[in-house]
């Protein structure tokens, strides 16, 4: 079994904002075959990367030899999502991450959780798997229970996996490879 390498194009953000297409040739130079997008104004409706549409993007990244492994998209109640799920088949992305969330109290915790279990079933309807990607506050402790563990409890592990940050978890004050034990098949 061989490990395939990736980049996540948030690494180029400003680059990509330039010239999508001079930094998408030089990220493929490199030896990059598998991207993981960003989109960054999806809130508004806006679903590219680097000002292109999906289908201009598949059709760069056909001619580059590289692959969509998954997509980072932030997204809110008013999210089109049929906008933004036409963009991911356009992309031939299998996945749509949540990349950030904050919480005021655990009772924001759990409506992100119950939103993300509607999400999920909307998602898997057009065989797109939904992750949410953590960061440091998904530790904190709220009514004496970190935040990652009322999300686990609150989400169907059929619709909702996680894309674990080993980085943020450290910074959290975690143990990484606890917490990756603990979410087991819900981190692939």
């Amino acid at each position: 079994m061989g490990l395939d390498i990736g980049l996540q194009l948030f690494s180029v953000r400003k680059a990509l904002q330039e010239d999508v297409k001079a930094t998408l040739e030089k990220v493929a130079t490199i030896g990059y075959k598998n991207l993981e997008l960003a989109i960054h104004n999806g809130e508004n409706g806006d679903f590219k990367v680097g000002g292109m549409s999906g289908s201009e993007l598949r059709k760069q990244l056909d001619q580059l030899d590289m692959r969509t492994v998954s997509c980072h998209a932030m997204f809110n109640d008013q999210t089109n999502w049929d906008k933004l799920l036409n963009f991911l088949e356009d992309v031939d992305s299998p996945t749509v991450i949540l990349p950030i969330a904050f919480f005021k109290n655990r009772q924001d915790v759990i409506k992100l959780s119950h939103s993300l279990n509607k999400i999920g079933e909307l998602t898997k309807s057009r065989g797109i798997q939904l992750y949410y990607h953590n960061h440091f506050q998904e530790f904190q402790v709220f009514e004496g229970e970190k935040n990652f563990d009322t999300m686990l409890d609150n989400t169907d592990k059929e619709l909702v996996k996680f894309e674990f940050d080993t980085y943020w978890a450290v910074r959290g004050g975690e143990d990484p490879v606890h917490w990756l034990h603990k979410l087991g098949d819900r981190c692939d």
